[in-house]
């Protein structure tokens, strides 16, 4: 898959930032001869859902087997900074000049790690029937989702 690249050029006449398809599907799938971007965006995807099914699997547990579950979950947090970090540098040595001002409050790697972690919860909630209220709930929370419908 070729991935399509939005922005602007870099001094270096590379664009680093995938399209926001490319990224999406990236959370899927790696792409074959990809960008590190989309790489490291799926990675961030892998570990959103490690941590969410960690979660869910604790209930219910002593404490030897919760402080195991917190160590991992400590770790992963730990991952996914170092990806956000792999995403950071990436974007630094294709844009090496900083602009005047900011022009977001988050950088490249943060946004997409929260962006990966919208799509896991997108992710478990589409694996819910739509009759659920947790569902029903959810979708009439977000505004750019129709309302699902009850069978």
């Amino acid at each position: 898959m070729t991935a399509v690249t939005t922005g602007p050029h870099t001094m270096t006449g590379r664009r680093p930032v995938p399209a926001g398809r490319a990224i999406l599907l990236a959370f899927e799938f790696v792409p074959e001869d990809s960008e590190p971007v989309l790489d490291t965006a799926h990675m961030l995807a892998v570990l959103h859902l490690a941590r969410a099914d960690a979660v869910r699997s604790i209930g219910g547990a002593d404490d030897t087997i919760t402080a195991a579950a917190a160590r991992a979950q400590e770790q992963r947090d730990q991952a996914i900074a170092g990806q956000v970090a792999l995403i950071d540098e990436h974007v630094a040595i294709c844009f090496p000049s900083p602009r005047r001002g900011s022009l977001h409050t988050e950088t490249v790697g943060a946004l997409l790690a929260r962006l990966a972690q919208r799509w896991q919860h997108w992710h478990e909630l589409a694996a819910l029937p739509a009759a659920a209220p947790r569902a029903r709930d959810a979708f009439r929370r977000s505004p750019s989702s129709p309302a699902p419908t009850t069978t």
